[in-house]
């Protein structure tokens, strides 16, 4: 026997207006989606579920790994959406990483074990390997009683989706931070080293100075994490045996920046960001980013910058050999007081030879 809901259904066909198309994903459009929702008003669509899917920490893989990269993980994630869609069904993308699935004929039961399918589909998923993750909200409404009703709907799902990602574990957005880690120390192995020297540098240099054990251990982590950003720069750049180009020091001084926006997702991080964003401040105010001074400079950041110096100067790069510990003493006391914390500066110069 033919479902006599079928004869009153319509097909949504997205193609008859693809001006109202997303460009990336080819899914509806946040205003088509507002359109299409004020045209559900047949009873025999109900009982009618809204779903939403927001991407977790997306601008902070979008900040690691760059705009196409992203874009791809969409796209991704847009088909996963759309093959899971029904019939009279709408997927949309209805903001920059979030995504809306109108289910036709979906109770609250249903929609459980929809989105628990979609879930599952998008956890499989290749781009799993970028630490890419979904947060749903959803709201049913058994019957159809008005169009302000149904887009009221949507705004249930959006609260819905909002306490979701109050209650996102920390730890999702602490893998993430894991996965840029580990990214950028297998692509430039020296990265790696130099990030673990530093922030033992920076660990003793902290008691050196009479910080507690948990402030510096905190600093060895500032360490470890302070050229974080540089995932956003180019191998090319990275890996180049040769001096700079104008653009290309541009490009490099972008990486504190980047390493605070992506640090700053992650709850409790906040002190080890801001280091992160000033160790390459001057004393003297002619650093970068933001032209900081003095004790306006985090004393993580003012740390992290003599660590980070020290390892430089100690250390073989492309164009040059690596420099004696004693000559690289030197130049941090010849910089105090101009690019270094006079009074860190002193510390490390009359203790790090002793450090082993």
């Amino acid at each position: 026997m033919p479902d006599k809901n079928l004869t009153h259904k319509r097909k949504i066909n997205l193609h008859q207006n693809a001006d109202q198309l997303d460009p990336l994903t080819g899914l509806a459009s946040r205003p088509m989606l507002m359109q299409r929702l004020r045209q559900f008003n047949d009873e025999t669509l109900f009982p009618l579920t809204i779903a939403l899917a927001d991407a977790n920490g997306f601008k902070q893989l979008n900040d690691a790994f760059g705009y196409e990269y992203g874009d791809l993980l969409l796209c991704q994630a847009a088909e996963i959406i759309k093959s899971q869609c029904r019939l009279n069904d709408l997927a949309a993308r209805s903001g920059g990483d979030e995504f809306a699935i109108i289910m036709t004929s979906t109770d609250r039961i249903g929609a459980e074990n929809r989105i628990t399918l979609l879930q599952q589909l998008l956890a499989a998923a290749e781009y799993q390997a970028a630490g890419l993750s979904f947060c749903f909200g959803r709201a049913t409404a058994d019957l159809h009683d008005s169009e302000a009703n149904i887009v009221r709907l949507l705004k249930q799902a959006e609260d819905d989706l909002y306490h979701q990602k109050i209650l996102e574990s920390p730890g999702i957005r602490g893998r993430k931070i894991h996965t840029i880690v580990q990214t950028l120390n297998e692509t430039h192995p020296r990265e790696e080293k130099h990030s673990r020297r530093v922030g033992w540098l920076c660990e003793q240099l902290g008691r050196a100075a009479g910080l507690g054990e948990s402030q510096a251990r905190e600093l060895r982590a500032a360490g470890m994490m302070h050229d974080i950003g540089k995932i956003a720069i180019s191998d090319t750049v990275l890996d180049k045996c040769g001096p700079l180009n104008t653009s290309e020091k541009e490009r490099i001084k972008r990486h504190p920046e980047i390493g605070y926006r992506i640090l700053g997702t992650v709850y409790g991080a906040g002190c080890l960001a801001e280091s992160v964003l000033s160790h390459h401040e001057r004393w003297d105010g002619g650093g970068y980013p933001r032209q900081l001074s003095g004790e306006s400079i985090p004393l993580g950041a003012r740390i992290v910058a003599i660590a980070d110096s020290y390892d430089a100067i100690t250390s073989d790069r492309p164009y040059r050999k690596a420099a004696s510990p004693v000559y690289a003493r030197h130049e941090i006391m010849k910089n105090a007081g101009s690019q270094f914390d006079p009074k860190l500066a002193t510390i490390f110069a009359d203790n790090s030879s002793s450090w082993s």
